[in-house]
Formats: structure tokens, sequence, C-alpha cells
């Protein structure tokens, strides 16, 4: 994956989605879909959120 900032690793780790950026380890969440809402989930209970979104409209 790739952003204006940062690039990253992503995997899928038994049911968690995980993410790995530089040298750093990866972090895993559980991940739950709404259309296109994506909401990830760690042991606290929801953690963050975002919008799926078609393409590369930014493009990277």
């Amino acid at each position: 994956m790739r952003a204006r900032d940062y690039t990253g690793r992503w995997s899928i780790e038994g049911d968690a989605m995980c993410f790995a950026y530089g040298e750093d380890p990866a972090t895993c969440w559980g991940v739950r879909l709404e259309g296109s809402s994506v909401t990830w989930v760690g042991d606290g209970g929801d953690e963050g959120n975002g919008t799926i979104l078609s393409g590369n409209p930014n493009g990277f």
C-alpha cells in the first residue's frame, strides 16, 4: 500500500488484517465491513474507520 506520506505492506493473519510500515513490526486488527465503510476493531473495541474507494482516485 502507498500514500503521500508512507508505504507499507498488508497481510491477513488468521481472522485479522495486519499492516507493517517500514521496519516496524506488523499491527493487526479485526475488520468490520458495512457497504463501503470499514471499521478497525481492536481489543478495546472500535479503533478507527474509513471508506473504501474504487480504483486509484489519488493517482498513486
